[in-house]
Parts: C-alpha cells; sequence; structure tokens
C-alpha cells in the first residue's frame, strides 16, 4: 500500500508539473483525434494525417484522458503527465531489471537523476512518448530471453511473442520505436551471430531476429490495412526527409550536444563561473558524461568478447543511443522531440551499472558518497528551478481571445497552424479555429492546410481570420504565410477588424469557408 500511495502521489505531481507546460496545435490534433475516435470513427477517415499515425502510442493517452475531460486543456496536460510517469516507470523497470547487488542505492540513484523531469525535457517529451516506452519494454523482453535461453522452447516461445508484439506497437504507432528499439536488437543479434562459432550456439539470436522483422512486417501490414479500409492520408513527410550533407554534420554534433544537455538541465556553458546554480548543472552533466564513459566501455567489452560483467541490456541501450544520435546526425530528422530516449537511456545505463562504478575505486564508501552526492545535487537543482514554474501567459492571453470572439459571435475561422486548433481545444470546441496556408501559387493564394486536420473542418461556416501579431509586423514573418497583407488580397477589406494582445482579427460579412472550398475542389478537378 506504500508503494502504490508513492506512485499515486508521485503521479499526481508529474500531472502538475505539465500544468505549466502550455499547449501547442500538435498536441490540440492529437487530442481532437482522440476524440474523433471515440466518437467512433476508428479509422480516421476524411482525416489527413502526418508521417506517423501514433495510433498505438501516443493517441492512446489522449483517448483515455478524452474519456475523463472531453476536449480541455485538462485533458491536454494530464495526458502529457501520464506519458512521463510510464517514460519514469518503464525506465525504472529496465534498471532494475535482473539487478540483485545494491538494490535500494540503484533505486535511490534513479529516483534522483531521474524521478523528476526539467522544463526543456517536459516541452519536448510531449511527442514519441509512447515509442521509447515500446523500446524500453522491448529491451526488457530480449533481456529475458537472452537471460533464460536455455528454458523448455515452448515457454520460450511466449517470450519471443511478446517481443514481436511489442515491436509490431511501435511500428504501427511511430517508427521511431524501430530506429531506436528494434534496429538496436537487429544489429546486436547480427554481431553476436557472426562471433558464434556455429548456427547452433546462435540460434537464440536468429530467432531474436526473425521475432524483430515478423513484429515490423504484422506492424506495416496492419498499417497498410487500416488506411485501405478507412481511407485516412498520411502524408510521406518522412520518407522525403534527406541525408544531411558533409558540411552539416558536425554543426548536428553540436546540436545534439547541446539538446541533450538542455534536457538534462545540464547546460552550463556560457554561464558565469560564479553563479552557484551551475553547481546542479555540473552535477547533472557528470552524470551525461559518465554515461557515455560506460557506453564506451560497454561497446569495448562486447567488441572484445569480454563475458565477466556483461550486461545485454546495456548493450542494447548504448547502441539505442548510438541510433538516436546518427538518425539526428545524419538526418533531417534534427529535433529534440527524437531524442528524448537518450537522456532516460543514459540514466538506466549509470544505474545498471553502478555497482560495477564502486567496484572500480578502492574506498567504496567514498564512492558511494560522491554518486549519492552528485546525484541529490542534480535532484535539488530541478526542485528548485520547479519551484519558479508559472502558469503559461500563453494560455491566459488566448483564454481572453476565446472570451472575445465568443462575446462577438465569432464561433468559427482560420489562422495558421501554431495558432489555430490550440484555441479549439481551450474553448472546448466553443470555438473552432483551423489552419490555413499561403499554397505559394500565387503571392496572394491561400489553402487548406492538409496536416493534421479533418476535412470536414473546413465545410463549417466561417467569418473571421486570426493572425499572429506578436512581433507587430502583422504576420508578414509567420511560417505559414497567412499575414495581413495577403488576407486582404485573397478574401477581400473585411467589415471589421480588431486588435488583441499578440492578434489580429478580420472579421468579414460573408462565409469565407465557401472561397476556400470552391479553391480546393477546383484544384481536385484539375
Amino acid at each position: 500500500m506504500r508503494k502504490v500511495s508513492f506512485f499515486c502521489l508521485y503521479a499526481v505531481f508529474i500531472i502538475w508539473l505539465y500544468r505549466f507546460v502550455g499547449i501547442d496545435s500538435d498536441q490540440a490534433n492529437h487530442l481532437l483525434q482522440a476524440d474523433d475516435i471515440l466518437a467512433g470513427n476508428f479509422f480516421l477517415k476524411d482525416w489527413h494525417l502526418t508521417g506517423v499515425t501514433f495510433f498505438t502510442t501516443d493517441l492512446i493517452y489522449f483517448e483515455l484522458v478524452s474519456l475523463i475531460f472531453g476536449v480541455s486543456y485538462r485533458a491536454i496536460y494530464v495526458a502529457n503527465g501520464l506519458k512521463f510517469v510510464s517514460i519514469a516507470v518503464t525506465a525504472y523497470y529496465a534498471a532494475m531489471k535482473g539487478c540483485c547487488k545494491d538494490r535500494n542505492l540503484k533505486t535511490v540513484l534513479f529516483f534522483l537523476l531521474a524521478g523528476v523531469p526539467c522544463m526543456s525535457y517536459m516541452i519536448h517529451s510531449k511527442v514519441h512518448a509512447g515509442a521509447v516506452c515500446l523500446t524500453f519494454l522491448a529491451f526488457c523482453a530480449v533481456y529475458d530471453i537472452l537471460q533464460n535461453s536455455d528454458i523448455n522452447d515452448r515457454k520460450m516461445l511466449w517470450k519471443y511473442v511478446l517481443f514481436a508484439i511489442v515491436t509490431a506497437l511501435g511500428t504501427i504507432g511511430d517508427m521511431l520505436a524501430v530506429v531506436e528499439g528494434t534496429i538496436p536488437v537487429l544489429l546486436f543479434s547480427l554481431y553476436q551471430l557472426l562471433m558464434q562459432d556455429g548456427w547452433k550456439r546462435g540460434s537464440k539470436y536468429i530467432k531474436l531476429a526473425v521475432s524483430a522483422i515478423a513484429g515490423i512486417l504484422a506492424g506495416l501490414i496492419w498499417d497498410r490495412l487500416y488506411f485501405f479500409i478507412g481511407g485516412a492520408n498520411k502524408n510521406s513527410y518522412i520518407g522525403n526527409q534527406l541525408f544531411t550533407d558533409l558540411f552539416g554534420c558536425m554543426e548536428k554534433v553540436v546540436l545534439f550536444t547541446e539538446q541533450l544537455l538542455e534536457m538534462c538541465m545540464a547546460n552550463f556553458t556560457g554561464e558565469k563561473i560564479a553563479d552557484i546554480w551551475n553547481l546542479p548543472k555540473m552535477a547533472s552533466a557528470a552524470s551525461v558524461i559518465a554515461a557515455f564513459v560506460l557506453i564506451f566501455i560497454i561497446l569495448r567489452r562486447m567488441i572484445q568478447k569480454e563475458e565477466k560483467d556483461t550486461d545485454e541490456l546495456s548493450n542494447l541501450l548504448a547502441l539505442s543511443i548510438i541510433m538516436s544520435f546518427l538518425a539526428f546526425v545524419l538526418t533531417d530528422m534534427a529535433a529534440p522531440r527524437y531524442i528524448t530516449l537518450v537522456p532516460y537511456a543514459a540514466v538506466i545505463i549509470v544505474v545498471r551499472n553502478c555497482s560495477q562504478m564502486i567496484t572500480y575505486f578502492r574506498n567504496k564508501k567514498l564512492s558511494v558518497l560522491i554518486l549519492v552526492t552528485v546525484a541529490f545535487v542534480s535532484f535539488a537543482g530541478k526542485i528548485y528551478d520547479i519551484s519558479g514554474y508559472q502558469y503559461p501567459q500563453s494560455n491566459i492571453e488566448d483564454y481572453q481571445l476565446i472570451a472575445f470572439l465568443k462575446e462577438h459571435d465569432l464561433r468559427c475561422g482560420y489562422a495558421s497552424f501554431w495558432n489555430a486548433s490550440k484555441i479549439t481545444v481551450l474553448s472546448g470546441k466553443n470555438v473552432n479555429v483551423r489552419h490555413i496556408i499561403h499554397s505559394g501559387e500565387t503571392d496572394d493564394m491561400l489553402s487548406i492546410y492538409r496536416w493534421f486536420c479533418k476535412n470536414e473542418w473546413y465545410e463549417e461556416s466561417a467569418n473571421f481570420i486570426l493572425i499572429n501579431n506578436e512581433d507587430g509586423k502583422a504576420g508578414e514573418e509567420d511560417l505559414f504565410g497567412v499575414s495581413e497583407k495577403r488576407v486582404i488580397e485573397f478574401f477581400g477589406v473585411p467589415r471589421e477588424s480588431y486588435e488583441m494582445d499578440k492578434y489580429l482579427i478580420l472579421v468579414y460579412d460573408y462565409d469565407i469557408s465557401k472561397k476556400l472550398n470552391n479553391l480546393r475542389v477546383k484544384s481536385l478537378q484539375t
């Protein structure tokens, strides 16, 4: 009961933390997707999805909270809090898997190093969290298989099936689970197979590879059937990404290091030497450095076939971090949200190998004291940082905007992507704002932005446009090209215009959705 009570309080604390993160339109569209699935649209018919479906990963969290809280900001931060709790729980499970020695020390170290996230990690872990959890679970399944490979084949069959199922779920929901989870298992199996004296000794690695491939194939088949039956559109965003040129790779290495340190609250570069606030950051940086030293040792042992102190789970985590690094550096997929596995994989490696670190030094008591002290200083720094968190000002401004729109009976309109669906969610769907984009065909052309949206949205009668005016330039530098000048050229002179906080609001006396949809019909006919 004490453990259950502690876990419940911990989950409530983490969910409360995520209340301070805010909302963006990616998260809002996830929630609207989940709401549509619960309304009966299981196959997301009529939707334009991104290159990742999230069907078996992140969407599950939004479906769960939508049942309780509906379409609201509370549903957003509860879902994101539950995502982090899932990462922490699966990471702890992986850290303690098969560990008997120094278990209490390892539990304390894990909680101090990974129990509380910093703001940067909370922001970036809102997406792809499900892939991180499935990766840790897949590695635990593989560890079970490798540790018990001499057990009766019938009993082992279920372990291989479990690993294949986890792989299939990752393939269906988020290919990041394949890059960071399945590919490392395949590489590890292939390497071990090549290092064995004969096929018979390497049979367990062959079975692992076959299970991984079977899981990927099952996931791809499900994916094809899902889109064939439902008719949803999944774009080719991921497939169209490019490899980085040679000169860009070095910049990406620096960027990877910076992003990793930021997500660990360990980036003290550029700060004043005398600032005491750097101590927690240095402590966090020390744990990151220790992890990468251990990764080097782990890979050296694996290459040299040192069976003493071999830990297959640490081997897999090391390969996973390397795959994350290579994907970040060598491709255009260089965003911090793609490497949220790395900080927690690093912590797991440190925790699983801390006994060896202690044994390496002669004075064991002092080495334990140093480890715990460094971890505690890092933890204390995060707690101090949390004390300064405030409710997002952008949410307050958006709620004021929603009240204004309701007061003027403006219930449906358009905006650029980052200013659209979040208003819809914050209003509880009482004000619906859909995203549009400058199509690029002509200078004044605006069109539906077919990304994370449903065609049905654009059939609603609309009569206003929101323009981002945070910089006072009336949207001239808007990423999606929705500026005051372009809107007036396309939709005509508005009946009224208002300026409120960071927005311009252009109100029309006719249904502007018809002009947008007429262009869509013409483009389809063409």
